[in-house]
C-alpha cells in the first residue's frame, strides 16, 4: 500500500496521520486494523430501527477512529451523522435526515475499505 496516495485518495491527511503514529509502517498497521474492526452492520441495524441512542454510539465510534487516523472526509461526515443523534436532539431529529447522512457515511466507508483492498 502507498500510503500517501491512500491518504490523497480518500480525502485523508496524511501529515496528520504521521504526526500522530510517527512512522509509515505505524500508520498502515492502524489503516488496515481499520478494515478488520470497523464495520457498519451495527450503525445500520440502529438506524434502521430508529434506536438513535445505539446509533449515536456506534456513529461517536467510527468518528473517533476516523479523525484519530486522518481519515479527514469519513470523519467529517460521521460527526454530522453523530450530531443529529446527540442526546435530545434525537428525539426531534427527521429520520429521512438521518438515513441521508448515514448513507453519506456508508459511502465514504465503503470508498476507504475498496482503498485499502
Amino acid at each position: 500500500m502507498e500510503i500517501k496516495k491512500f491518504y490523497e485518495e480518500i480525502g485523508g491527511n496524511y501529515e496528520e496521520a504521521l504526526s500522530r503514529l510517527m512512522n509509515d509502517a505505524l500508520i498502515e498497521r492502524f489503516v488496515l486494523k481499520f478494515k478488520e474492526t470497523q464495520k457498519l452492520d451495527g450503525l445500520k441495524a440502529a438506524i434502521e430501527a430508529h434506536d438513535y441512542e445505539k446509533a449515536f454510539f456506534e456513529a461517536h465510534t467510527l468518528k473517533g477512529v476516523s479523525l484519530n487516523l486522518a481519515f479527514k472526509e469519513l470523519g467529517t461526515a460521521a460527526v454530522a451523522l453523530t450530531e443529529l443523534m446527540r442526546g435530545d436532539l434525537a428525539k426531534t431529529t427527521n429520520p429521512e435526515e438521518v438515513n441521508a447522512a448515514y448513507k453519506k457515511v456508508e459511502a465514504l466507508y465503503l470508498d476507504v475499505i475498496s482503498k485499502i483492498n
